[in-house]
């Protein structure tokens, strides 16, 4: 759990340098975009172990987005995608419970668009949550595993939404 948690970070790390290419930022900013990638890392490690987010990396890494994206953008466009992200995906869980009776996602997950929706702003923040969906049902489906009447195979989604939502972030400057 650690090495992957170490790997991923240095990952990010290198694709942040990566980033800084194509628009370069100072490197205050880019220590803080670093350090919510890390946090969000960290909280999608625990979530593929335990299914449950930390409500203490999620609302830190929340500030911290916020911080970042009305420093780097305008505090509308941050606050924006922060809402945005939470209420779409908090639509599609209760749809998704209405529908099927069962839970589709979990708060946490919820939560978790708070600051994804904030570092991507309203214009990516929808397709962070489809292609993290999108990931989470690849995985299900290629994972091999029967799926019975009565017993539902679960994955966590957040660490697919953290996937998504960093990849987003690395790939926006060749979007805008």
């Amino acid at each position: 759990m650690i090495r992957l948690w170490c790997f991923l970070s240095g990952l990010w790390g290198l694709l942040l340098f990566m980033r800084a290419q194509m628009e370069p930022l100072p490197f205050a900013l880019s220590f803080f975009l670093w350090l919510i990638g890390v946090l969000l890392i960290h909280a999608a490690c625990i979530d593929s172990r335990t299914y449950r987010l930390p409500n203490k990396f999620i609302y830190l890494s929340a500030f911290l987005a916020l911080t970042f994206s009305c420093l780097v953008f305008e505090w509308q466009f941050a606050v924006f995608g922060a809402l945005l992200g939470f209420g779409a995906l908090k639509t599609y869980q209760l749809v998704y419970r209405f529908l099927t009776q069962r839970e589709g996602c979990g708060s946490g997950d919820t939560k978790l668009m708070l600051s994804l929706g904030a570092l991507t702003g309203p214009y990516f923040c929808c397709p962070v949550i489809w292609t993290g969906i999108f990931a989470a049902t690849l995985h299900l489906k290629l994972s091999g595993t029967p799926h019975t009447k009565n017993v539902f195979r679960t994955v966590p989604l957040g660490p697919y939404l953290v996937g998504a939502g960093l990849l987003t972030v690395l790939l926006q400057p060749v979007f805008m």
